[in-house]
């Protein structure tokens, strides 16, 4: 595949001051005829794009006059007139100019997404001083891609047979449920509307405690890893219940809803949490408005993750492989048995890990239009667990991890616990989860680590980019 030394534009040129770039678009899918965004590219001499990825796109680089230099997957290449550089989907490259004289090319990303908006987005950052670093800086590097944008996406009516346990006051009877889909509603004007809103703020949310038993956090191999969870033994100190509040691009997001006080305990898990620290006093206390969450997105459906959902009347999402897992027969011997039951009027909008690879984890599912908020496949705890993971402002990847370790230490292991349905598969999502943080910075913040609040409080206030967990 070739393309145009030089494209005709129909798009007004404009120019990113941090980066050193000037950008005029030449092609989009509405008038490409094929799912390409295609533009004239000038880079001027001391420019410099940092280090950044594309989960989900491949890059063309045809250059047509001056030379070059790229830096992909660590090794250095200069592209010169007449030459073209193809960076693979998700391979970290940089480019700099630091010749005396203009380096000029045409770029192609595919499939487009929203590419151009976001350029214009990261453009009107530059113009605008938000980002007046020197160019090539670190500091610089929110002026260039650290995310993927994606075009919205009609959202999925499935849903299985569950058994949830009837709702007194339903009024429409036994098939009518509390919790219908709905879009994400906008939670007011945006800080930047002229730009987009792009900025993101997560809030830590504790929703009580649970002490589990020391066989469930310490299991031994073999017959009586989860024969131990039934038998009596000791019990941990409080682990804390976290949930996460996503504020993103006018939207309020909740990764997990945490605990009521009404929740039964079992054999190998004791839940601490009172009606004062469930899920609407937590919202509250972080500055939120419970009815502005337009959007759940479940790890997993274990009560200690679902069962706030009695609060929240908003679009609920959860993996198609999770809701299967919850429909079969052992599923709910195992409720029953445990006196588990789903919350009343559980109703999620199944997902699949349909949209390829993102970082190390060959499955995922954009969350957001924008791509910064994504599901990945991390089964293990159980066989449709997911995690999200949400790509700051500095471009550092905030992993909510729901229960795939329980802690740090865990993770770095490699332990599965004692319910893992298959050890061998939760062992093989930690290794995942450690060659993702080795590829990219990221801040790992499992649900009941003591240390999440305190590890991603330290992070998000230090000056410098934390380095990756593994």
């Amino acid at each position: 595949m070739t393309i145009p030394d030089v494209a005709p534009a129909r798009f007004r040129e404009f120019s990113n001051p941090a980066t050193g770039e000037s950008v005029q678009f030449t092609a989009t899918p509405d008038d490409a005829g094929e799912d390409v965004v295609r533009f004239n590219w000038r880079s001027m001499p001391g420019g410099a794009i940092t280090e950044h990825v594309h989960p989900r796109q491949e890059e063309r680089f045809a250059i047509t006059a001056g030379e070059a230099h790229f830096t992909v997957a660590g090794e250095h290449r200069v592209v010169g007139p007449g030459e073209t550089l193809v960076v693979p989907i998700g391979v970290r490259h940089s480019e700099s100019n630091p010749g005396s004289v203009a380096i000029e090319g045409v770029v192609e990303l595919r499939p487009a997404l929203r590419t151009k908006e976001m350029f214009e987005a990261f453009g009107g950052l530059g113009l605008r001083g938000q980002h007046d670093a020197p160019r090539g800086t670190e500091e610089s590097a929110p002026a260039r891609c650290h995310v993927l944008v994606l075009p919205p996406r009609e959202p999925s009516h499935r849903a299985a047979d569950l058994d949830p346990e009837p709702d007194p006051s339903a009024a429409g009877g036994a098939g009518e449920t509390l919790r219908r889909a709905a879009l994400p509603r906008p939670l007011g004007q945006p800080a930047y509307p002229e730009i987009g809103a792009l900025r993101m703020k997560i809030h830590v949310l504790t929703i009580g405690a649970v002490r589990v038993k020391h066989s469930f956090l310490y299991p031994h191999q073999g017959p009586r890893r989860q024969l131990d969870l039934f038998l009596p033994g000791a019990f941990s100190e409080p682990l804390p219940i976290h949930c996460w509040a996503i504020e993103h691009d006018g939207v309020l997001r909740l990764v997990d809803t945490g605990e009521t006080a009404a929740a039964r305990n079992v054999p190998f898990a004791r839940m601490e949490v009172t009606r004062e620290q469930e899920l609407p006093a937590a919202i509250a206390a972080a500055g939120l408005e419970l009815n502005d969450v337009a959007e759940v997105v479940l790890t997993h459906a274990h009560g200690d993750h679902i069962d706030g959902l009695v609060h929240v009347h908003a679009r609920v999402l959860i993996h198609d492989a999770e809701l299967e897992f919850l429909a079969s027969p052992m599923a709910r011997v195992m409720r029953r048995v445990l006196r588990q039951p789903l919350p009343p009027g559980f109703a999620p909008e199944p997902f699949a890990l349909d949209e390829g690879p993102f970082g190390e984890f060959a499955r995922s599912h954009a969350i957001s239009d924008d791509g910064r908020i994504v599901a990945v496949d991390t089964p293990g705890h159980t066989p449709g667990h997911i995690s999200v993971i949400c790509v700051d402002d500095a471009g550092r990847h905030v992993m909510l991890a729901g229960d795939t370790t329980d802690s740090l230490e865990q993770l770095h292991a490699l332990r599965a616990d004692a319910v893992a349905p298959d050890p061998k598969v939760h062992i093989a999502t930690m290794q995942t989860i450690l060659a993702h943080c080795a590829a990219h910075p990221t801040i790992y913040l499992p649900s009941h680590d003591p240390d999440s609040a305190a590890r991603f409080a330290d992070a998000t206030t230090s000056a410098d980019t934390p380095l990756p967990v593994a």
